[in-house]
């Protein structure tokens, strides 16, 4: 790493430095070069990670020389004291595990090389044991990177760590529940920005255990847009070069929410697409036609977003939903069809009816509705139309009609007809 500084001057690091000198640190930086030592990929790996640079001092690195285990005494080996440790770095090829009580004992977080982070709140300034291994022979006290398994970084008494700073967490491959994202610091519905490095995918989901809508992510994003402080769970995946990266992205290039929104069904569609689309459409499943029907297109102008579609016009019973998008090569794809039930839009009461019957419609407030009553055979027996009803309930009187079964149907402009049974019984 080549460092110049406003002055002119230059330094080069080629390892780990810890705290840099005043000249060539903070706002005396002009430009960074970062340049690989070899040209032979066996030798050193120059697509991985090059190091990392830190906004404020921890002090110098301790080298981690051998792998095995370090309780409070050994770590004083390291130059560590108790419950001082602020960051870490693990070299490639190692796992470095982290504990808060002595001789392995209590809270722990594992790092796998190669990272360099600083450490969650849930452990920082408190290690007080370690272990280090090789993964390639566990039983080995040595393996690349010279037998240095990495480096821990403590509190610097001149620049003390400050809590405010630590802005982002460092992560590997895996699965991150709720429970754990919150081990590492991270709360409910508080990531705001994601960073990915060149061959790696995050998937962030809504809720937590990998559920609800998902949006999977390629490369950094400042501003996660509409699902800002709404991720609840996370995967992260390394792609390899020779995966297709549908196989990394999987269910969440296209997906959706179906939610009730007192009488309407609200959608929440998210994609992420790898290839131009022209549109997508919201489609409602039609019972009589036994077809899915068009309720909306939108055009897409950009790859990677998310919106809401409200439906209005439900019906009682099951309604059906799917998202399908339409690529500009010609292919389709769509989602797995939801369901969501909605209770009857008016209630009859009482039921058996004696005399007067009541038909509670509060649910039509605003709308022109015609109640109608018909016997079983069909003939109408009594109807009321009302324009922009303002009243939740509406009464007949079926004191004249013989006992039996009989029909109530509500018809409201916007929404399909609806009837229910009702007996009368004297």
């Amino acid at each position: 790493m080549k460092i110049t500084n406003n002055l002119g001057n230059t330094t080069y690091y080629t390892d780990d430095t810890g705290c840099l000198p005043s000249e060539f640190a903070g706002s005396n930086i002009t430009s960074i070069q970062v340049i690989c030592l070899s040209d032979d990929e066996s030798t050193i790996d120059c697509s991985g990670f090059a190091g990392a640079l830190f906004t404020s001092c921890w002090g110098s690195p301790l080298p981690i020389f051998t792998t095995g285990i370090y309780n409070t005494e050994q770590l004083k080996s390291l130059s560590v004291s108790n419950n001082s440790v602020q960051g870490i770095r693990v070299n490639n090829g190692f796992k470095v595990t982290l504990y808060k009580e002595n001789n392995l004992q209590g809270y722990s977080e594992e790092f796998v090389g190669p990272t360099v982070i600083c450490l969650s709140g849930m452990i920082a300034g408190k290690v007080s044991s370690m272990e280090a291994i090789c993964l390639s022979n566990p039983s080995q006290s040595n393996c690349g990177n010279n037998g240095v398994a990495g480096a821990v970084f403590e509190n610097d008494d001149n620049h003390p760590y400050e809590e405010e700073k630590h802005i982002g967490v460092s992560v590997g491959p895996g699965d991150y529940d709720l429970s754990r994202l919150n081990k590492m610091g991270v709360a409910d519905d508080d990531i705001d920005k994601v960073k990915v490095n060149n061959g790696f995918a995050i998937t962030l989901f809504k809720h937590d255990n990998f559920q609800g809508n998902s949006r999977t992510y390629l490369g950094d994003r400042s501003s996660l847009g509409n699902f800002g402080d709404k991720a609840s769970s996370m995967k992260v995946k390394c792609i390899e070069s020779n995966q297709n990266a549908n196989m990394i992205v999987g269910e969440s290039l296209l997906n959706f929410e179906l939610e009730k929104e007192s009488d309407m069904a609200m959608l929440e569609v998210t994609y992420n697409l790898l290839k131009d689309a022209t549109h997508q459409s919201i489609e409602k499943f039609n019972g009589r036609t036994g077809e899915f029907e068009l309720l909306q297109a939108f055009p897409i102008d950009k790859l990677d977003d998310s919106y809401f579609y409200y439906d209005d016009n439900t019906s009682p019973g099951d309604n059906v939903y799917r998202v399908r998008v339409y690529y500009a090569d010609g292919s389709e794809e769509e989602t797995p069809y939801k369901v969501i039930r909605f209770d009857d839009l008016f209630h009859v009461y009482p039921n058996p009816v004696i005399d007067i019957v009541n038909i509670d419609l509060h649910k039509y407030i605003g709308s022109d509705v015609e109640v109608t009553i018909y016997d079983i055979l069909g003939v109408e027996i009594a109807t009321k139309s009302i324009s922009t009803i303002g009243q939740s309930t509406v009464s007949f009187d079926l004191s004249n009609n013989i006992n039996g079964t009989y029909i109530v149907r509500v018809l409201a402009d916007g929404k399909n007809a609806v009837s229910k049974k009702i007996i009368v019984a004297k």
